[in-house]
């Protein structure tokens, strides 16, 4: 047996391998703050490896694996049965659906906005060249910041404010917005 990162080789009669059985990394703990959509994508994405990156011979045990982690990770059942599930769709059943349909076929044109839209309703892939620069973008504009007359202004309008937003865990999200804060 040899075992390099995430994989698994296993010499028996025929050389098999086996993704992510015996991870040095913890996986997020569910008690994390983070989203329920960062967690489901943790779950299937550790299905989906054990699925994909798994030889047929020991694809049970790789799937049994990642949700013994999972399971010490404290996930519920209820999420890790449910992101095996979508794992499995999108491995088997949707494969054999993108073998039948005729791929659409992709053409790059210049952006122009009502051509543009009713172009997409058409089965092409549209990829819209764009004549943008940095320079015309939103922080490195030259253009002088200007803002709308509001009916309530609480405090002076400013460009590029920092902001706080205080969390019930007793952390603070700390963003930016280049838009006024009157709005």
């Amino acid at each position: 047996m040899l075992q390099f990162l995430d994989v698994k080789l296993v010499v028996s009669p025929i050389l098999c391998w086996e993704c992510g059985r015996q991870s040095l990394k913890p996986v997020l703990p569910a008690d994390s703050c983070h989203s329920k959509t960062v967690k489901s994508g943790i779950i299937r994405s550790l299905s989906a490896n054990a699925l994909k990156r798994s030889c047929s011979h020991h694809v049970t045990s790789a799937v049994h694996g990642q949700m013994d982690q999972l399971a010490h990770a404290r996930y519920r059942d209820s999420q890790i049965t449910s992101g095996l599930l979508s794992s499995l769709f999108r491995c088997c059943v949707a494969t054999e659906k993108r073998r039948d349909e005729p791929r659409p076929i992709r053409v790059v044109v210049p952006f122009f906005h009502l051509v543009s839209n009713n172009a997409m309703k058409l089965n092409v892939r549209l990829l819209f060249s764009n004549d943008f620069r940095l320079d015309r973008l939103t922080p490195f504009s030259s253009q002088p910041f200007s803002c709308k007359n509001h009916r309530t202004t609480f405090i002076p309008c400013q460009k590029n404010v920092v902001y706080a937003i205080p969390m019930a865990c007793g952390f603070r999200y700390v963003g930016q917005t280049s838009r006024c804060v009157n709005d």
